[in-house]
């Protein structure tokens, strides 16, 4: 018999959780895992964000650097000559052949442009936005030894000269640079032809090389001094137009040569130079006439009334990023409108 006061023990039962500290562990979690989540997408956006403001000023570095190095250099030569002869056949039939009035030429938004087609195709210019017609002789070439006016042919400093039949070239000395192409030109000697005849297009229309030109046989006659430069010639058409993937790009068109056959018409091949480029806007400084050394307002291209007075040009193009994101103003894509200027070194005051 047990004691009388011997304590019984009992098991205690086990317990678990409420649903109130159930539900409030839920909550809790819940608040965690949503914080981790927000932070991750802020992060992921913010990410991507300053990925594409990157792609952004990348594309601005390489857009403004090559139209800004043709702006310096439009209608310039090697020489510093502001007079200038052209021999090509029908040359101002042709943009990239018509010096006289292409050496600077502006467009603005729907005035047609003879270096592209407005439409909506890949390679066309988008209905809206400005175009630029530029000229200029290359930075690089060789030295001319001779010049034998009467036979057409230019002695140059080596065989290396690069030059091909068919090639557009511009000789150019103190007193005046020519345009012309060249119908024979080999890499075994340092002999460039200039004649006349159908061996190459548009071809030459006249021997002489002096200025005013005159489209005869002889022509002006006119024979460049030793160390003078021979170069190519420089054509370009720069624009905003549709790309292959059905967005907006800014696409750069010049001539091709056919050397297989060069008594075939050059084309004109139109290449994207950069991505994501939805405009560009163009205005233009000019010298004013009144006022020695002096310049007038920038204005459109509506506004020009001598392209040889212009000075410098603002170009401002319109970037968008390459990814839809979110922004304040409600756009499905980043924007930025970025300006630079270019003065025109052979006409800077």
């Amino acid at each position: 018999m047990l004691p009388r006061h011997t304590r019984r023990t009992h098991a205690h039962r086990q317990r678990g959780l409420t649903l109130i500290e159930l539900m409030i562990s839920l909550v809790l979690g819940l608040i965690v895992t949503g914080g981790a989540i927000s932070l991750f997408i802020g992060n992921r956006e913010a990410n991507r964000t300053t990925e594409n403001l990157s792609r952004m000023q990348e594309n601005s570095r390489v857009a403004f650097e090559l139209m800004a190095r043709s702006l310096r250099d439009a209608g310039g030569n090697p020489c510093g000559a502001t007079t200038v002869a052209n021999v090509l056949e029908g040359s101002d039939t042709t943009w990239w052949s018509n010096w006289a009035d292409n050496a600077i030429r502006g467009y603005d938004n729907n005035t047609s442009s003879p270096a592209v087609t407005t439409g909506t195709g890949a390679g066309q210019r988008v209905a809206g936005t400005d175009t630029l017609i530029l000229m200029s002789g290359d930075d690089s070439g060789v030295s001319i030894v001779t010049h034998d006016a009467p036979a057409a042919q230019f002695k140059v400093s080596t065989t290396a000269h690069g030059f091909k039949d068919g090639d557009i070239l511009m000789a150019c000395d103190d007193h005046l640079a020519a345009i012309f192409q060249t119908t024979n030109a080999s890499a075994t000697n340092v002999t460039l032809v200039h004649n006349t005849g159908s061996s190459v297009k548009p071809g030459n229309c006249s021997k002489g090389l002096g200025y005013p030109t005159l489209c005869t046989a002889l022509g002006s006659g006119y024979s460049f001094e030793g160390n003078g430069y021979i170069v190519k010639l420089i054509a370009e058409a720069w624009f905003i137009g549709y790309n292959a993937r059905g967005g907006r790009s800014l696409f750069r068109s010049a001539p091709v040569i056919d050397y297989a056959s060069p008594s075939n018409l050059p084309t004109v091949s139109a290449t994207e130079i950069v991505d994501n480029v939805t405009d560009m806007q163009l205005l233009y400084k000019t010298r004013d006439p009144a006022n020695s050394g002096g310049t007038n307002d920038y204005v459109t291209a509506a506004n020009i009334t001598e392209w040889s007075d212009v000075v410098a040009v603002n170009v401002e193009l319109t970037f968008i990023s390459n990814d839809r994101i979110s922004t304040a103003d409600g756009k499905p894509t980043l924007e930025r409108k970025l300006i630079h200027v270019a003065t025109l070194r052979n006409r800077a005051p």
